[in-house]
């Protein structure tokens, strides 16, 4: 095909988004699978969920900013997460509808300015965008990109009921509605490989050499870290501040703050093992309560705020120790209706226009880690214990209990969730097993698979319960079926869930095998980062914590492998939707009923609520990327005659900037400084303008414009 029919391509994009055609009224070639029916997706932990039930158990954790902050209040080290500051910026609570890119780019680099002036960093600020990221989150961003055209599609149903029009049944249709009316943002755009994040980097870049050379000289030293440099934005950090601990250039005393609203920040800080580190972080909306004075250590008042949530009402893992402990009697008094207030998306309390620092507090993790460890420690001494008791190892086992909830690579185990107390049960679980475990589940990276198994076979012991007060939840009512078998609910999960007979020993066991290769793979990416960029969990569901056995006779193994090209990324994650996102040759395998993958990208899916009452909460069930098959029908494009120079360079990987406080952004020379490099792309903008200064040619300008003067300074000497 030409890419003179991409035009048509995209109507015919429209036209998918407009009628939402189910998986039946589909071609044939759209219904059959890549290589099977069922693409891993993740629930994310939700921050509103994890975040409340931290600074509930633990009030005294959150500090509000000072007033007037005095010159002993500052860090040594700030790292931002940008990729929430870019979301809230171009269509957060409080954005301006309709604002221009210029108007966006402006506001990110005044928040961002904001945020680093209330850190107040000593000696570095280390700025990183999320880039080419592993597969194993490769598959949640697909499901989140998926959303996103029915989101707007909501948003625009929205807006004609509050005009009295009629909803539109289509973005097609509300476009047509109001055809004066501006598009409203894709939020897809905040991908790697798009030019809108390709634009973004090059103007931080000229930003902050600005800034490094103007107001900010003789200030800490700025590293960017941009969507072109491969992984997540925080495990870029946490690369950094671990190269800096193996370099031996952190003592230990150094002062770090990050700025970010992910919950795996909290997570990966604690992981450090630094003493001071603190998370930066907009107030939530249930932060009511007063917060304590920096630095403090009594409780105060409950940094939570608002009222407590579970008081006279049990949550379900409650229920199901209850009913086990009593023989299934529970007190009716007990069985009030279950208020689950806070399962809502992450928001920010206040609008961004016009905050104040009252609207940012921190959150002290050395503080967080010193209270985790101290309640989960036996009320014995070493001898009784059996072992030599560490805070630090019990924290680290802490992070990795909080994985069986389920976060952005692993789904959460079926009788585990936040909402339903089960990091209450885990950490007392945890906390009467240890002295019979001999040691703890977990050394960094390694996962003990014996003390594991005896530690999931302690909290299987509520499963049932928990399963048989979920279907009752949904039901109203407990089943006959259930009622004569108590164990009719593994028969059902396996089956209605996983497509498997309860007597298929083998698929649980490779179920189970794929679930614990998925735990070490955790464990490995929050403590040393990315040990396979290939692995993914295989499914939608995790295996019932009852048929964890045996677990020291799996041999898991991870395969380093190597990230994707950005625009083959691109290609897997976005919905058809958004091909306009995409170069026309990528857009044309995703959209023409000719290509080799065209079944890779379904125009409609459906959602799994699974128990959950957010539709945001929802299982999305999307045909999973063939990576080979994707990346064959990547490699039949031929990039040099199909894309502009300006698509090459964003399928360039680069690596992080350097800013000194004179405003240079060095980086190691070039390997042969003699010698011209054939594919210009392929430099970073400090080689670039080294070359352009060999040949005595202005240096400044974006990337492109380097290319460009670049060339024709070579073509000008031939």
């Amino acid at each position: 095909m030409t890419r003179r029919l991409v035009p048509a391509l995209l109507l015919l994009a429209a036209l998918r988004a407009s009628t939402w055609l189910a998986p039946a009224q589909l071609p044939t070639a759209r219904r059959a699978a890549v290589a099977s029916p069922r693409v891993p997706v993740a629930p994310q932990l939700g921050v509103p969920k994890f975040f409340r039930w931290l600074c509930e158990r633990y009030p005294q954790i959150t500090s509000q900013i000072s007033a007037k902050r005095t010159e002993d209040d500052y860090v040594d080290n700030f790292y931002l997460d940008m990729n929430g500051i870019i979301h809230t910026c171009t269509h957060g609570d409080g954005v301006t509808p309709n604002q221009t890119t210029e108007q966006m780019v402006q506001k990110i680099f005044e928040y961002t300015e904001r945020l680093i002036k209330i850190a107040n960093p000593r000696k570095v600020v280390y700025l990183a965008i999320d880039g080419v990221a592993p597969r194993a989150k490769m598959n949640q961003q697909r499901s989140r990109r998926y959303r996103v055209p029915k989101e707007m599609l909501q948003q625009a149903r929205r807006a004609a009921r509050n005009e009295g029009a009629p909803e539109p049944e289509s973005l097609a249709d509300a476009a047509l509605a109001n055809p004066k009316k501006a598009e409203p943002f894709n939020s897809n755009c905040i991908t790697p490989g798009t030019e809108f994040l390709q634009m973004l980097g090059e103007r931080f870049v000229v930003w902050l050499d600005q800034k490094t050379s103007g107001e900010w000289a003789g200030g800490p030293t700025v590293i960017f870290s941009g969507a072109n440099v491969v992984g997540e934005g925080e495990h870029k950090i946490m690369d950094y501040i671990r190269g800096e601990q193996r370099a031996g250039r952190l003592t230990g005393d150094e002062r770090h703050c990050m700025y970010g609203l992910d919950a795996d920040l909290i997570f990966l800080g604690m992981l450090t093992h630094e003493k001071h580190f603190t998370l930066l972080r907009e107030r939530q909306r249930f932060q009511r309560g007063k917060f304590n004075k920096r630095g403090g250590r009594g409780r105060g008042r409950r940094g939570g705020g608002g009222p407590r949530r579970g008081r006279g009402i049990m949550s379900l893992v409650d229920r199901a120790v209850v009913t086990m402990l009593a023989g299934g009697a529970v007190p009716s008094r007990f069985l009030a209706a279950y208020d689950d207030d806070d399962a809502r998306a992450p928001a920010p309390a206040m609008q961004i226009e016009g905050k104040s620092n009252e609207d940012f507090f921190f959150l002290e993790l050395g503080l967080l880690r010193e209270l985790l460890g101290a309640s989960m420690r036996p009320r014995m001494d070493d001898s009784a214990l059996g072992f030599s008791w560490d805070g630090s190892r019990a924290v680290d086992d802490f992070a990795f209990m909080c994985m069986l909830v389920g976060n952005d690579f692993l789904p959460g185990m079926p009788h585990l969730s936040v909402e339903d107390g089960a990091l209450n049960l885990m950490l007392r679980t945890y906390t009467d097993l240890l002295p019979t475990l001999g040691g703890f589940l977990t050394d960094k990276a390694n996962l003990h698979m014996g003390r594991f198994e005896r530690f999931v076979r302690e909290l299987a012991r509520y499963e049932r319960a928990f399963m048989r007060g979920k279907a009752e939840n949904l039901a109203g009512k407990e089943s006959k079926q259930a009622q004569d078998n108590p164990l009719a609910y593994r028969r059902q999960y396996y089956l209605q869930k996983l497509g498997l007979h309860p007597n298929d020993t083998d698929g649980k066991r490779g179920l189970v095998k794929a679930y614990l290769s998925g735990l070490c793979w955790c464990l490995a990416y929050y403590h040393e980062g990315c040990k396979s960029w290939d692995w993914y969990y295989p499914d939608f569901y995790a295996p019932l914590a009852s048929d964890l056995g045996e677990l020291p006779g799996y041999e898991i193994s991870l395969v380093q492998g190597k990230p994707f090209q950005p625009l083959s990324q691109l290609l897997s994650v976005l919905p058809p939707q958004s091909a306009s996102l995409l170069p026309a040759p990528y857009a044309e395998l995703m959209l023409s009923t000719d290509s080799p993958i065209f079944d890779a990208f379904p125009a409609d899916f459906s959602l799994d609520a699974n128990g959950k009452k957010q539709d945001w909460e929802a299982i999305a069930l999307l045909p999973f990327i063939d990576e080979q098959r994707l990346l064959d029908a990547v490699e039949s494009i031929d990039a040099d005659a199909a894309l502009t120079p300006a698509e090459r360079a964003r399928n360039v990987l680069g690596e992080d900037i350097v800013f000194t406080s004179a405003g240079a952004a060095p980086s190691p020379p070039p390997a042969a400084a003699a010698a011209v490099p054939v594919d210009l792309e392929a430099l970073k903008v400090s080689e670039l303008k080294d070359e352009l200064a060999a040949l005595g040619e202005p240096t400044t300008g974006l990337k492109g414009e380097l290319v460009e003067r670049l060339e024709q300074a070579m073509r000008a000497r031939e």
